[in-house]
């Protein structure tokens, strides 16, 4: 049905900018993971952006809490946590939120969206997961992101973990980069993502749109949202448990 939202839960975001100039991004990580660990993640590396983002969903490293307030975050953890961060804000201001598409691979047909390497001539080769950590570090706007990743060699893990991402600026630009197929897709101006690609071409291929729902949701409630709280009051709507 165009409501395929009984699927563990899933990431809502939205954007849209105030009549003050203010953007603001809504946001809804809804997945079953509620006994796993949350972090805050600062960085401040010589020569890249000062950054603050939110890891919480990598459900092959997060301990949960029990563990956590026991022993600790674990060696192996702590190494790779800068790296695990779902969205990522940097100091220029550009914002990237990472969205999940797996779902849509799992199926038969699983191999038409799978991507071994975007730039094979490429020297730096990385996790499609880590895209957003390497574009806040390293870009200042939009149009710098979209240009960066273009030179990087980005692949999926096991052919089955997509990941497609928002970006949105201190300049006022935003869209959605999707990663798919050995290519990436630009899609300027897309105000919302859920689980399922928008880029026409992927869009007219998968067999799930996991998400639509959610998405029409929030493409009919933007328009009403005038304040922060509004679009606090909007991913409300959009939690996963309105669906099953």
């Amino acid at each position: 049905s165009d409501n395929n939202d009984n699927w563990e839960g899933g990431c809502t975001a939205v954007t849209k900018q105030f009549s003050n100039g203010h953007r603001v991004v809504g946001r809804n990580m809804d997945l079953n993971i509620s006994n796993k660990c949350a972090y805050i993640v600062h960085t401040a590396c010589d020569g890249k952006y000062k950054t603050i983002g939110t890891s919480y969903t990598f459900r092959d490293y997060s301990p949960d809490y029990e563990v956590a307030r026991r022993d600790g975050i674990s060696d192996e953890f702590s190494r790779i946590l800068p790296f695990c961060c779902d969205d990522i804000l940097n100091e220029k201001g550009l914002f990237v939120e990472v969205n999940m598409r797996n779902a849509e691979c799992w199926p038969a047909g699983q191999d038409k969206f799978a991507c071994s390497g975007t730039n094979p001539n490429s020297k730096q080769r990385v996790y499609m997961f880590g895209v957003s950590r390497y574009i806040a570090e390293n870009c200042a706007t939009v149009e710098e992101a979209v240009e960066y990743v273009k030179t990087l060699n980005v692949y999926s893990k096991d052919r089955y973990w997509n990941y497609c991402f928002m970006l949105a600026d201190a300049t006022g630009r935003y869209g959605i980069l999707e990663i798919a197929q050995n290519k990436l897709f630009w899609n300027e101006g897309q105000q919302a993502q859920t689980n399922f690609y928008v880029t026409p071409e992927l869009n007219a291929i998968q067999e799930y749109k996991i998400g639509l729902g959610r998405y029409n949701t929030v493409m009919d409630g933007i328009g009403n949202v005038k304040t922060e709280e509004d679009m606090l009051n909007l991913m409300k709507r959009v939690n996963y448990y309105n669906y099953i």
